[in-house]
């Protein structure tokens, strides 16, 4: 099973090698090994997104300060997120790494 393949009954456990991580951490907020440097992970529209304060805090992505959802990381591409995981455009929400 690849990683972030729901794990066991699924919510927020996730394959991440051949381990369940809780993808509600800093260490993987809403995926596997998607880490917060701001130590920030927080709810968003049922899913977890890393909370910043500036793009530094977000890096590869970028801090996103529109509103609704203000101060959260976001990918702009592909390349901003882990291996495997497609950055996917939320309309009006931040962009996000997903399966």
């Amino acid at each position: 099973m690849p990683d972030d393949s729901p794990w066991g009954g699924g919510g927020f456990k996730r394959r991440c090698g051949a381990q369940a991580v809780v993808v509600n951490t800093a260490a993987h907020c809403g995926g596997c090994r998607i880490a917060c440097r701001s130590g920030s992970c927080r709810a968003a529209l049922g899913r977890y997104d890393c909370g910043c304060s500036s793009n530094a805090q977000c890096a590869p992505g970028i801090c996103r300060t529109q509103s609704p959802n203000a101060n959260l990381c976001a990918c702009e591409n592909n390349g901003d997120c882990p291996a495997g995981m497609p950055c996917v455009n939320v309309s009006f929400n931040p962009n996000d790494c997903s399966l």
